[in-house]
């Protein structure tokens, strides 16, 4: 699938070290579209799915962002309602939800993709190694600083030094059971994300209910969950 969504890109005219955006709750799909983003050269740009109208503008405009990955179809009234203030964004592509006019939807952009890779596999593959460990993999734009969100560059070699460090002392092993819920605009969910592929352990992705996450770790029983302090407080307290 990572490279359908490749293929996918490269066949809508995606260029490298050009910005795609992910605007989506942590789910499998996300992480395939990611990997799909950074295998055509382009880069990354995480969106919170609950940032308003607004704000996703000023995002998709401040990184130049030429597509735009969303969840369902409230992601994709969001960005009806602001695509005439969004220039730069040429494609949009959902997950799930009902697409109208030039929207993509995400089997159809996979299907598109697998055809397109079984006639131009040496260009498709080509892409990928146009990288270097310099180049941008993600621009994460910051939650909690003052004034408008500022994008932070986050490179390839940055996060590569973060998996294997992580790696190396000890904090994630390849025998690992992880519960994943944490969003993945946020840089520590992104640092997770490179540490499993880095590891090869088995990720378990949430229901996207923060209700069902008890349930879920009693379901799942992973070895280890990433949270920030209040989280846990939750799950002490149920």
């Amino acid at each position: 699938q990572v490279k359908q969504v490749t293929a996918g890109l490269v066949k809508l005219g995606v260029q490298p070290k050009q910005m795609v955006s992910v605007m989506a709750n942590t789910k499998l799909e996300w992480i395939v579209a990611d990997l799909g983003i950074l295998g055509s050269g382009a880069t990354t740009v995480p969106v919170y799915q609950s940032n308003t109208p607004d704000d996703v503008q000023y995002i998709l405009n401040d990184a130049g962002s030429v597509a735009v990955f969303v969840e369902d179809d409230a992601q994709l009234k969001k960005i009806r309602g602001i695509r005439a203030q969004i220039p730069n964004v040429k494609h949009v592509i959902a997950f799930s939800g009902t697409v109208e006019g030039d929207e993509i939807a995400w089997d159809q952009l996979l299907k598109d993709g697998a055809e397109y890779l079984a006639a131009h596999e040496g260009e498709v593959k080509a892409r990928a190694e146009t990288l270097s460990p310099e180049d941008v993999l993600t621009l994460i734009y910051t939650s909690g600083t003052t004034g408008r969100t500022k994008g932070a560059i986050i490179t390839h070699d940055n996060m590569l030094y973060e998996s294997d460090a992580t790696m190396k002392i000890g904090l994630v092993t390849a025998d690992d059971v992880q519960y994943f819920f944490l969003p993945m605009a946020h840089v520590f969910a992104k640092v997770l994300e490179a540490t499993w592929l880095r590891a090869g352990h088995t990720m378990a992705f949430w229901e996207g209910d923060m209700k069902k996450i008890v349930d879920n770790l009693a379901e799942v029983r992973p070895t280890t969950m990433c949270a920030v302090p209040r989280i846990f407080e939750k799950v002490y307290a149920s």
